[in-house]
């Protein structure tokens, strides 16, 4: 009985690990992926937490620097509507402004698109 024991629960183990184990693990946690109809989109996702970013470069800076960029990602209702609340659409930003310009205000005073 024993023998079937060790047995059983080592068919239970090898039958858990997936077939291409090996390939994942030299794969690693962050892997680069481009898409080859075009060269800007160029992401990294973290295999492990599912997390994006985006290669963005900065062309209106000197040197034009290169940086991975996070992207949010929204999985239901209730996150759209907070990541709404935190994020100023350009309609918003640009009547805030028309509304406080006459009154001569400062720019600090107005918000500041995402």
């Amino acid at each position: 009985m024993n023998a079937l024991l060790k047995l059983t629960l080592a068919v239970i183990l090898f039958s858990t690990i997936p077939a291409n184990a090996g390939e994942a693990a030299q794969q690693g946690r962050y892997q680069i992926v481009i898409n080859p109809s075009m060269r800007a989109d160029t992401f990294l996702l973290d295999t492990w937490t599912g997390k994006v970013w985006q290669q963005t470069q900065f062309t209106d800076m000197y040197g034009e620097p290169s940086v991975w960029l996070y992207m949010d990602r929204i999985d239901s209702d209730k996150q759209n509507d907070v990541w709404r609340k935190n994020h100023s659409s350009k309609k918003e930003v640009d009547e805030f402004e028309k509304r406080y310009q006459s009154k001569e205000k400062k720019p600090a005073d107005l918000p500041t698109p995402p």
